[in-house]
């Protein structure tokens, strides 16, 4: 009799890392137009210099068999600064869930107009950037993704904090365990098990 050999024998544990401090300030008021820009800025802007990961997440680095990382600069820079010169792949499936402005005529504080843009988003405004449709299929062909690589060991993705989430929120949905659980903070990250 055959055996089966489509479905492995054990899976490797994900752990999905939230990037590092990026060189950005995120203090002060603006209007729309400024948060867009201030936004546009923290896309592009890497990791600052005095921003360290905790060990743990280098040990962590160190036992994954696959790194993987959004292509935003503090998303590389912080794949770089946990595993040094080891093999890491970059893909797009790990970017950021955009966060547009929603066009609201006054001035507030970033954090706040991080925390409003997120909310409109998440209701279905979206501007010139992806969908939240959009977004979701891509977390869940990424959730696909990751447990198919699994399959090949321990696996950790250097990105976002909103994008993990919503990643993670897949996994457990499909069984997977959240072990570990670093927060939301920069070099925040959390660790899922597969379903025993």
């Amino acid at each position: 009799m055959s055996q089966d050999t489509s479905v492995p024998a054990k899976l490797g544990a994900i752990s999905l890392a939230r990037h590092g401090k990026p060189k950005v300030r995120r203090q002060g008021w603006c209007d729309r137009e400024g948060f867009n820009t201030w936004w546009a800025a923290y896309e592009a802007a890497g990791l600052n210099p005095k921003s360290y990961p905790p060990e743990v997440l280098r040990q962590e680095a160190e036992h994954a068999t696959l790194i993987y990382m959004s292509p935003k600069p503090r998303a590389e820079e912080t794949a770089r600064a946990v595993a040094g010169e080891r093999m890491t792949e970059v893909s797009e499936l790990f970017l950021e869930a955009p966060l547009p402005a929603p066009p609201l005529p006054f001035s507030m504080p970033v954090s706040a107009w991080w925390v409003i843009s997120r909310f409109y988003w998440w209701f279905g405004f979206h501007g010139d950037f992806e969908h939240r449709n959009d977004t979701n299929a891509r977390a869940t062909k990424a959730t696909d993704f990751l447990i198919q690589q699994a399959a090949k060991g321990d696996v950790l993705v250097c990105g976002h904090g909103w994008f993990n989430r919503m990643v993670g929120w897949r996994l457990r949905r499909r069984g997977w365990r959240l072990i570990y659980n670093g927060g939301d903070a920069f070099w925040g990250w959390r660790k899922y098990l597969p379903p025993e």
